[in-house]
């Protein structure tokens, strides 16, 4: 009467397949059969190359190379998101699985009928190694076992059998560390180690973070990341997969680099057996180096893109063709050398074609005029370049490519501005060595008159760009609290820390409890932030680089010499100017 039946496992729900115990092939049986029927074979027969691409592209799901995912690599990363899921979620099932696999904190040894637990076991290790506690109130925390101001202390001690565990929390006391309460004996290294974590003044519930993410958080898309395999990025890979070309051509490339071109000598290597000779010179046998780069014809197309490319170098190789490009870094020209690169080989490609399909040959000046049409078509709707000489507009014209040049920038005046009646002013910024991988920060303090009332300099390690001009702001603010301010006006040259203020997730994890620290002392205060552009922050600019001099933290209580000349004519209103794209 209800219209409802009886069904027997396993069956499919809603498109889902619902089973008991661990998944065995039969159980996603219909899943396979929705993608076979998609990927129907007379569909694939009736496709080039980059057809069946774009196809299984929009079947499955697809990224970077060919773009097509490893769904090997793709399970393994959910399976590893379960596993975080397991260790932090609060839904139903977690709380659930927790209760039935946990025993004291420690896993479970023995078995357990469990879909779930039979692929995300393998997984917890991969989380205990790669993860971190955020400290909040510290109760959940282990002092000396869980990973929480670095790696576990208990690795720091040469003796780690008679130590007596107690949570984080039992060592704070009134927001502050009281190492008097460590019953173990604790080293004078492990205190300054402990002692440079900042305690949360809200004291909120700790929290586990992903230490290979930025904000701490975990996504599949992490995930995937994480699992999926790394390959060595080639350096032709940024002129292969141009937007600018189409992908059958990127394509074709793609397949010679790969030997997946079917030349004679690959056939046979498939164990193809057929007498071989080269269609296009009639003597030797059609091997793809000879085909590519060695036969007459081929020659004389390299050697005429050369001349093109300005270079004198012979081509005899993949890595000779590819060298042509690397005088062309950006914009265009970048664009046009890949082009031609790909588009010589193409030709080459279409030449011993029609040679053995329909005996027709292709001349010299007809494979040139193909190539010289296509590349300036793909040429004239890349990318404009930035800068361009002479040299390139030559290049470019020598193409046919009609140049898209940058539009005149706009000359902006930059003028430091004094804070209002009672207020202080600190301008911070922050400076990082690409070289080197050392960062540090810097900070100067005025006054509504534009008065000098101090500044920093703070050497912060190896570290990034981000780090340091956070660190300048968090450093200004602490600056001022230490010195009973509380009127400030925060001026930055960096967006991001300007934003900050506003999202404090694009905080790095591990400066979190510091950032959060800081907006809770500023919320109390007459506080503002704001951005301004670089050329109006020189000061704060060249305190940082002091800081990458320095060890520590310098404070001054006079103007340095190196930015004297920038704090007067801040001081009386003088401005920079700045190059700006016009909008």
């Amino acid at each position: 009467m209800s219209g409802f039946n009886i069904g027997t496992s396993p069956l499919v729900y809603l498109g889902v397949p619902i089973f008991k115990g661990k998944p065995k092939a039969v159980h996603l049986r219909p899943i396979a059969d929705k993608i076979i029927h998609l990927l129907a074979s007379w569909k694939g027969a009736l496709l080039s190359f980059a057809g069946r691409v774009e196809l299984v592209k929009s079947v499955i799901q697809a990224e970077g190379g060919l773009r097509i995912r490893s769904i090997s690599s793709l399970n393994d990363a959910y399976n590893l998101k379960m596993a975080w899921e397991l260790h932090n979620s609060m839904e139903p099932w977690a709380h659930l699985l927790r209760q039935r696999v946990f025993r004291k904190q420690k896993i479970i040894k023995h078995h357990i009928f469990s879909s779930l637990w039979a692929n995300i076991k393998p997984e917890m290790p991969t989380v205990e190694n790669n993860s971190s506690w955020l400290l909040g109130c510290g109760s959940n925390i282990s002092l000396w076992y869980d990973a929480w101001c670095g790696s576990p202390l208990s690795n720091d001690l040469v003796d780690a059998d008679g130590i007596v565990d107690q949570t984080v929390s039992s060592i704070i006391t009134d927001g502050k560390w009281d190492f008097s309460k460590v019953v173990s004996c604790i080293p004078a290294a492990i205190k300054e180690r402990i002692a440079g974590c900042h305690i949360p003044f809200d004291l909120r519930p700790d929290s586990k973070v992903w230490v290979h993410s930025a904000n701490g958080e975990f996504s599949s898309k992490i995930a995937y990341e994480f699992k999926r395999p790394k390959g060595l990025l080639k350096e032709w890979w940024q002129w292969l997969w141009s937007k600018s070309i189409p992908p059958s051509k990127s394509c074709l490339v793609w397949k010679l680099l790969h030997d997946k071109v079917p030349t004679d000598d690959q056939c046979r290597r498939r164990n193809f057996a057929f007498p071989s000779r080269c269609d296009l010179c009639n003597e030797a046998e059609e091997t793809t180096p000879h085909l590519f780069f060695n036969y007459k014809f081929s020659s004389q197309l390299w050697h005429w893109l050369s001349l093109k490319l300005n270079s004198s170098f012979p081509i005899l190789c993949w890595n000779d063709a590819w060298s042509l490009c690397k005088n062309f870094g950006i914009g265009q020209c970048k664009s046009v050398a890949g082009a031609a690169v790909i588009y010589v080989l193409n030709v080459i490609w279409l030449a011993r074609n029609k040679t053995r399909f329909h005996n027709a040959k292709m001349n010299f000046s007809a494979a040139t005029s193909y190539i010289m049409d296509a590349v300036a078509l793909d040429g004239s709707v890349s990318s404009p370049t930035k800068y361009l000489n002479m040299q390139d507009f030559i290049f470019l014209k020598s193409f046919k490519v009609t140049i898209r040049p940058p539009k005149a920038p706009v000359i902006m005046e930059v003028i430091w501005k004094p804070p209002p009646r009672s207020w202080i002013k600190i301008n911070c910024d922050g400076a990082s060595s690409s070289s080197s991988g050392l960062s540090a920060c810097g900070g100067i303090v005025r006054n509504s008159e534009g008065f000098f009332m101090g500044a920093f300099a703070s050497f912060l390690g190896v570290s990034n760009s981000l780090m340091a001009e956070l660190s300048g702001a968090m450093f200004a603010i602490e600056f001022a609290y230490e010195n009973n301010w509380n009127s400030i006006w925060l001026e930055t040259d960096s967006t991001t820390v300007v934003n900050a203020f506003k999202a404090p997730f694009v905080v790095p994890w591990y400066i979190r409890n510091r950032w959060v620290n800081c907006i809770n002392i500023v919320a109390n205060w007459n506080f503002v932030v704001s951005h301004i552009f670089r050329e109006g922050n020189t000061c704060a600019d060249s305190l940082a680089n002091i800081g990458l001099s320095i060890n520590g933290t310098s404070y001054f209580s006079s103007v340095p010499d190196c930015l004297r000349a920038d704090f007067v004519k801040n001081r009386f209103g003088m401005p920079f100017f700045r190059f700006v794209p016009p909008r």
